[in-house]
């Protein structure tokens, strides 16, 4: 993971653990998610507890600014940690 000059970060590699910080405001600059390739996409952990299609869901959740992902990455979102806090389901925000 690198950050650059204009705040945004590049995770190069998967992006996964277990965090049960809820209060944590993810990364709000712009994330670009860069690796994979066809056959080994990058991971992406789903990290936020799923409140649904409304604005809450960014407060105190683990939430992101804005996600990039090139035309040449290969990612995919898993979902293989229990982050967020009870027993519903987790979701990503961006």
């Amino acid at each position: 993971m690198g950050s650059t000059a204009d705040g945004s970060v590049d995770i190069n590699a998967d992006f996964t653990g277990k965090s049960t910080a809820i209060s944590m405001s993810g990364l709000q600059g712009t994330t670009r998610f860069n690796g994979g390739v066809p056959g080994t996409p990058q991971l992406i952990e789903v990290m936020g507890q799923d409140l649904g299609n409304v604005i809450s869901g960014f407060n105190q959740n683990f939430a992101f600014g804005t996600v990039v992902l090139p035309y040449y990455a290969n990612a995919k979102v898993v979902d293989s940690s229990n982050n967020a806090p009870g027993s519903g389901a987790e979701a990503m925000y961006a």
